[in-house]
């Protein structure tokens, strides 16, 4: 039988009238592809034909499925492969068991790529993680895979919808997508946003020196979040990576000091859970300053140090050495130490901290220069140019210079009363702490990547106290006798320190006091005028405070 005959059988059975009853087979068949199943649907041209019964069912075959029974058009069909050619009969059914003669159809599945990822879902999300799973992708090639994106970067081909994701950072908004891909190419993405929670601050710890208390814990990577801190259940608000506090203000008296901390980040309306952290102080005298260290065995990439050792009330537990104001990668339990890694031609700085087992360092020893063997890589840098200090207050100055030239050049070396410091790549420098008409000497000297200093440049600073005292408040006039008057006021402030208050009569000295009260004696009647003045200890007074009063007599 041709194909015509088979997709239009009315023709023959209109023309022989004398044959048995029949139903006309399907017409047009054809198929619509999906990426997990086909759709076929077909013409029911007899539904017109007088000849034809009406159709109660249809049999469709697949080649190698079984055979499905279905009402009308359409059949879906899944479970076949991608490139692989299936003949597909379909026939009409009618009562009494009458079937039509078979259409035929010949399919071949395309390949696809998947459909897209159901909806994303984030759950067990951390500071450093979080779970990933989806709806699964549908496919008519071969297994579907997944590509994971985490901020446009792929962190992930699994094979299953889920997917675990680490190493995240701390309260940060992550974008999320999943593609699914197969031979056939790639489906649409599916996205989602989330964002982490704030890690906890993590090992905290408690270091005490002459007074003073650093609690610290480690940073958090890219941010910086403010902290709440409750210190034996007092609160205290902290920065990004501490918070500084006097021992006598919190735990007063001799030790043991027992410390109980609670600690928790913020940041952007973000809040971490809490960290505890509970230490006692058995021991809060730091070791004396060790000795100035003496260098022998200087080679081109080493030197062996010793020093004068310190002493502890506790013991010394070991020393750390700072190399041009880093610290040595091993810590000493002698008063010796052989520093490795050196190069050749450079010169360097070496001082030591000593350490006891309650963690107390020591104030830094004196500094040793000495230089190595050998010749330098390159030649030294040349010294820096237009150097000068400006006063800023009476305490501080702003050092400035412009940086000496040469290869591989990484900063300046300052050397401040033999107090050293390395300023990599700046121009300035804020001097803090000075003390007033003091002189300082200042050494400036430009550094390499290989340690060869320039030239010094040395100047001279020495630092005047300009700023008066605050001029004294509230000059009141609180008792007075017949011949006496005794007059109070509010302290004064100064930037250096008060040395007293000087009082004046009518525009004429009287007398100094240190207090901030004063009884003037043995006045005759009539109306005094009282000014006092602040005077700090570099000479500078303030502006009068005044008072008039009367002395009846």
């Amino acid at each position: 039988m041709d194909r015509s005959s088979v997709n239009d059988p009315c023709q023959s059975a209109a023309a022989t009238s004398a044959a048995p009853p029949r139903i006309c087979a399907p017409g047009l068949v054809r198929d619509t592809q999906a990426p997990a199943a086909v759709t076929l649907s077909w013409d029911e041209p007899y539904a017109s034909c007088p000849l034809c019964p009406n159709a109660i069912g249809y049999e469709v075959a697949v080649e190698g499925f079984p055979a499905k029974i279905v009402a009308r058009s359409p059949c879906v069909m899944i479970g076949l492969t991608a490139d692989v050619p299936y003949i597909v009969h379909i026939r009409a059914i009618a009562v009494g068991n009458i079937v039509s003669e078979p259409s035929v159809h010949f399919l071949r599945i395309r390949p696809a790529p998947p459909s897209q990822p159901g909806a994303l879902r984030v759950t067990e999300v951390s500071f450093g993680s979080a779970r990933l799973d989806w709806a699964p992708s549908s496919s008519n090639v071969d297994t579907v895979r997944y590509r994971v994106y985490l901020n446009d970067f792929i962190v992930g081909q699994p094979p299953q919808p889920a997917f675990n994701l680490e190493h995240l950072r701390s309260g940060v908004l992550y974008r999320v997508k999943v593609v699914a891909f197969n031979t056939a190419g790639s489906s649409e993405p599916t996205c989602v946003a989330f964002k982490t929670q704030l890690r906890p601050p993590s090992n905290l710890k408690l270091k005490h020196h002459a007074g003073m208390c650093r609690l610290s814990w480690d940073p958090m990577y890219g941010a910086w979040p403010t902290h709440e801190v409750s210190i034996n259940g007092r609160p205290f608000s902290a920065g990004p990576l501490g918070l500084n506090f006097e021992l006598d203000e919190l735990s007063p008296g001799s030790p043991p000091h027992v410390f109980r901390f609670e600690v928790y980040a913020g940041l952007d309306e973000q809040v971490s859970e809490t960290t505890t952290f509970e230490t006692v102080l058995n021991d809060v005298v730091a070791p004396t300053r060790p000795g100035k260290p003496v260098a022998t065995n200087i080679t081109d990439q080493s030197v062996d140090l010793q020093w004068p050792p310190s002493s502890d009330n506790v013991g010394v537990t070991g020393y750390r050495v700072f190399v041009n104001g880093f610290p040595y990668i091993f810590l000493s339990p002698v008063a010796s130490q052989r520093i490795l890694g050196l190069i050749s031609g450079a010169y360097y700085w070496v001082f030591v901290r000593a350490r006891d087992a309650d963690g107390n360092l020591s104030a830094p020893g004196p500094v040793t220069v000495f230089k190595t063997t050998g010749d330098a890589p390159v030649p030294p840098p040349l010294e820096p140019t237009d150097v000068s200090v400006t006063p800023l207050t009476s305490t501080s100055a702003q050092l400035q210079w412009t940086q000496g030239e040469g290869e591989a050049v990484t900063g300046t070396r300052i050397n401040i009363n033999e107090e050293y410091r390395n300023i990599a790549l700046a121009k300035e420098c804020r001097l803090d702490d000075l003390v007033p008409d003091i002189e300082y000497s200042i050494k400036l000297q430009t550094f390499n990547y290989f340690g060869q200093l320039s030239e010094a440049i040395t100047l001279t600073y020495t630092p005047r106290d300009t700023t008066p005292p605050s001029v004294p408040k509230d000059l009141l006039q609180t008792a007075s006798t017949s011949d006496s008057v005794t007059l109070t006021w509010q302290a004064s402030t100064d930037d250096i320190g008060l040395c007293g208050y000087v009082i004046y009569n009518n525009c004429e000295y009287f007398d100094t006091t240190p207090l901030a009260h004063y009884t003037a004696a043995d006045l005759l009647p009539g109306t005094y005028t009282f000014d006092v003045c602040a005077l700090d200890t570099s000479g500078n007074a303030s502006e009068p405070a005044s008072i008039e009063v009367e002395v009846k007599g």
